[in-house]
């Protein structure tokens, strides 16, 4: 009796590591090429994405701690619409409290990503949200390298 007890329960500690790892992040993962950069699948049709804090784009990463990571590597995935228009781009901060189980205290800030145009002397701002993830989109202005 002993013996079947422990393979019960030695079988159901094997299932729950196994649905762990495989439930682990089920959610959209963005696929990358070798070089880190973003493969997106469609440009954002709502005119305010990523523009505006109530609609970030929602980069994901922050509990892996490669948020940062993950913007640049969105940032160096788009180029703007027209060609040979570059852009640098700097972190201006953090803004826009938002309540997140995984932030300090339970409080959570976008990041805020500023980029400047050289040619045209002119900049936009980028909300991202690192704690949350969705369906990377193109925000308007911009396309895929």
């Amino acid at each position: 009796m002993k013996v079947f007890r422990r393979n019960i329960i030695f079988f159901l500690l094997a299932t729950l590591f196994v649905a762990c790892g495989l439930f682990q992040g089920n959610y959209y993962r963005p696929q990358r090429t070798a070089n880190g950069l973003y493969l997106f699948l469609e440009v954002a049709t709502d005119s305010l994405y990523g523009y505006h804090p109530d609609t970030p784009i929602k980069i994901g990463g922050f509990k892996k701690q490669v948020g940062e990571q993950n913007i640049y590597g969105y940032l160096g995935s788009i180029t703007s619409t027209k060609p040979n228009e570059f852009f640098n781009f700097q972190r201006v901060g953090g803004c826009c409290e938002f309540r997140h189980p995984d932030g300090f205290a339970e409080i959570a800030f976008l990041d805020v990503y500023k980029l400047y145009f050289p040619k045209k002397d002119s900049s936009v701002v980028l909300f991202f949200d690192t704690y949350n993830l969705d369906t990377l989109k193109i925000a308007k202005g911009f396309r895929s390298l």
